[in-house]
């Protein structure tokens, strides 16, 4: 088992890792999408969907065959889930930006191991807090954006990427 001070280190460490590279990308993150989907011919918003049923299917076959989960509660809570993820992307009007739904969605799992460390027997601060720090670090994410000449801020970006972390 590993301390609990080391566990600490390690999953923080990737939380700003994670979060360094999300600000470095920020200025060439349209760029790359261009370039992904014009190698896809075109087809780069049907690559993400495909992207996103898969995580799904995985995240379900994770519960029922892996985890063995016979908690109710925990396939609902899977399933509106699914549901808000599907909202968002169908709510998200530009392509290159629904990617951010697996973007914060990764930075959310990453914050979730990072509190679960100290707040473990704190389920509500554990959600409520991890959603907080994603909702910040979007926010912060819509700033530098703003800053940037090829970028601009946009409300709708920093509820997507607060709801794609919690």
């Amino acid at each position: 088992m590993i301390p609990k001070k080391k566990q600490r280190t390690l999953w923080w460490s990737a939380v700003v890792l994670y979060i360094a590279l999300i600000y470095s990308t920020l200025g060439v993150a349209p760029q790359w999408w261009e370039l992904f989907d014009a190698a896809l011919g075109g087809r780069g918003m049907a690559a993400q969907h495909f992207l996103y049923i898969g995580i799904a299917v995985a995240i379900f076959l994770y519960l029922v065959y892996i985890k063995r989960e016979n908690s109710l509660a925990k396939y609902f809570w899977f399933f509106v889930c699914v549901g808000v993820a599907w909202a968002i992307i169908k709510a998200t009007p530009r392509a290159a930006e629904k990617i951010h739904l697996a973007e914060y969605g990764l930075l959310g799992v990453l914050c979730y191991h990072a509190l679960k460390i100290d707040l473990d027997r704190l389920r509500w601060k554990l959600y409520v807090g991890g959603a907080l720090l994603c909702l910040a670090i979007g926010a912060i994410d819509e700033v530098i954006q703003l800053m940037l000449p090829n970028r601009y801020f946009d409300w709708r970006d920093l509820f997507v990427n607060g709801a794609s972390g919690a």
